[in-house]
């Protein structure tokens, strides 16, 4: 499962950020179990290693990307390169049920 928290208001992103975390259960697991990662600087392959890991002694694994859409935002006068990185990788993610 992933979620996007998107928008100027850094407040209410921060705090849905920390609902999700609390969901996740005990906070000393998840501590261990959640990376923080610097989305103007990843590669497609950084972050599938990031998801791809297994969680330790939890149920759960929590991967934090921050700045990530702003890569996708097209600059003036250039076209959206990276969208046909994203389609290849969605279309490889299994199906949610």
């Amino acid at each position: 499962m992933f979620y996007i928290l998107y928008g100027e208001d850094d407040f209410s992103i921060h705090q849905a950020l920390s609902e999700v975390k609390e969901g996740l259960g005990d906070v000393g697991m998840l501590a261990i179990n959640t990376v923080s990662l610097d989305g103007e600087h990843l590669t497609l392959n950084e972050l599938r290693h990031n998801c791809d890991t297994a969680p330790f002694l939890s149920s759960y694994r929590l991967v934090v990307v921050k700045g990530l859409l702003k890569r996708f935002e097209p600059r003036r006068g250039e076209l959206r390169s990276g969208s046909r990185a994203v389609t290849k990788t969605k279309d490889k993610l299994p199906e949610w049920k």
